[in-house]
């Protein structure tokens, strides 16, 4: 068994205009293979799946987009600084990253 993390990507769905409509999760697996790691992904995703109300009292449905990346992690034992996820970035990536949303 290895571990894989995978990047699963959830839209938002609203009468109301949503600032962030997607989010992306970040999962631990453990699982015989990539291609494992990736079906889990997709399984847990559409779990994830739900509506809620708003505060301002508009309806929001959360809906399971895609699984964006499966990595392997090469470490054997799992714990205390183990590296689980890293990915390279582009300028705008960055610049989106450290722009936070209006609260």
């Amino acid at each position: 068994m290895k571990w894989y993390t995978a990047s699963i990507l959830m839209r938002s769905f609203s009468s109301e205009e949503l600032e962030a409509p997607y989010e992306e999760n970040i999962v631990l697996l453990r699982t015989d293979n990539e291609a494992n790691a990736r079906e889990r992904a997709v399984y847990l995703g559409r779990q994830a799946e739900h509506e809620y109300r708003s505060i301002s009292g508009g309806d929001i449905t959360v809906r399971f987009d895609t699984v964006l990346t499966v990595y392997e992690i090469p470490d054997d034992e799992i714990g205390p600084d183990t590296e689980v996820f890293s990915r390279d970035l582009r300028g705008s990536e960055v610049q989106s990253l450290k722009t936070p949303f209006k609260e």
